[in-house]
């Protein structure tokens, strides 16, 4: 059978994940009733907490779980679709199934909701970054020769988001895209980062945190080697480098360009720690910077396009969080069909209605 799982957060009223997962295991139900939702239809309520829920806040979580459904309905057919809701006390799983098309909720208690979602979210790790974490969402809509991937990147900030930049640690954010030639061992692939690195000693004073810009081009040249090849900054718009970076917390509009005049190329927009490369004056400054291939290279096609988040680590270990928005091609808006099954290695992978793509990087939380 196959299922659709939704999480949610009472406190954030919003969809959480979108993810297949084996269903939850509860506790024993202790008593079962009906309550009438706001669409007329009786919902079976399983009670199994200790201090029974109002049926008023019932009757919102079956509201919040209806319209979740009926929305995931109308993007994909599917056999069963639940709907998980959580708070400090309860969590609140309703289900839809073609035996019972009307609903079931089951409440009960939560004294650890992190740990069970935790354990829910096991669900589809693939472990495949071999020297860290991180998760991975590639889109298959590349348009043709002078395309670009655009979007919208909210970077994390403090330790509670983002690992420390240790020996162990490196975080990264970034998109980039990827070309694989199915011949000749394949020689004459292609694959590009494009993005931003997380440092801890910007600034004038060398204290400050920052994310730099960072792009490597690199191609498959041999049946075991890859080359990479250099990459410049536009002395016109070079300025988020050296001690200044994107400011953490903030938005970062990023462009990727697989042959833009035959070069690889990225454009970053957004707010700085600084207004110039040395940090000779510090605050919030709106930057530019342009990093592009020093040859002009010529790709010609590319497999996908690629959104991440990562933390490169020598312990298999790591927190990072990227929040990729306004998703588009050529400035077109990306379908929901381009976007393929993510990749998560301690991580977890979430889309929402609007093709906003959210990347949590966390070995504590997402185990394998």
């Amino acid at each position: 059978m196959y299922r659709k799982l939704l999480y949610s957060s009472i406190l954030a009223t919003s969809i959480f994940s979108l993810l297949l997962a084996p269903a939850a295991t509860f506790a024993e139900p202790a008593t079962s009733g009906t309550l009438t939702a706001a669409d007329g239809k009786k919902v079976k309520v399983v009670h199994s907490e200790k201090m029974k829920v109002a049926d008023v806040k019932l009757k919102d979580v079956v509201t919040k779980a209806k319209d979740a459904v009926k929305e995931e309905k109308a993007k994909s057919k599917s056999e069963t679709y639940d709907y998980i809701l959580f708070d400090d006390q309860q969590i609140y799983t309703y289900e839809e199934t073609p035996t019972s098309p009307d609903g079931e909720l089951v409440v009960s208690d939560a004294t650890t909701p992190a740990q069970t979602f935790s354990a829910m979210a096991t669900s589809g790790q693939t472990d495949f970054i071999d020297d860290g974490v991180g998760g991975k969402q590639k889109i298959s809509k590349i348009g043709s020769v002078g395309s670009y991937l655009s979007t919208v990147l909210k970077l994390p900030t403090g330790s509670s988001q983002v690992s420390d930049v240790s020996s162990s640690h490196s975080p990264y954010n970034y998109a980039g895209f990827e070309y694989t030639n199915t011949a000749n061992s394949g020689i004459g692939s292609w694959q590009s980062d494009m993005g931003l690195q997380y440092y801890q000693n910007l600034g004038f004073s060398g204290t400050a945190s920052g994310w730099k810009p960072i792009l490597t081009l690199k191609q498959k040249t041999g049946a075991d080697t890859w080359t990479a090849y250099q990459i410049n900054f536009d002395s016109t718009y070079n300025q988020a480098q050296y001690h200044n970076g994107f400011k953490p917390g903030t938005s970062t509009t990023i462009y990727t360009y697989y042959n833009y005049n035959g070069k690889v190329r990225m454009k970053l927009t957004g707010t700085t720690i600084c207004q110039d490369m040395a940090c000779n004056v510090s605050g919030d400054y709106s930057n530019t910077t342009i990093m592009e291939s020093n040859a002009a290279w010529n790709i010609t096609k590319i497999d996908d396009f690629k959104l991440l988040s990562t933390v490169v680590s020598s312990n298999n270990t790591g927190l990072n969080k990227a929040v990729y928005s306004s998703i588009k091609v050529d400035g077109v808006a990306v379908p929901s069909s381009y976007f393929l099954t993510p990749q998560q290695d301690h991580a977890l992978v979430t889309r929402d209605s609007s093709n906003t793509v959210t990347i949590d990087v966390n070995s504590s939380l997402y185990t394998f």
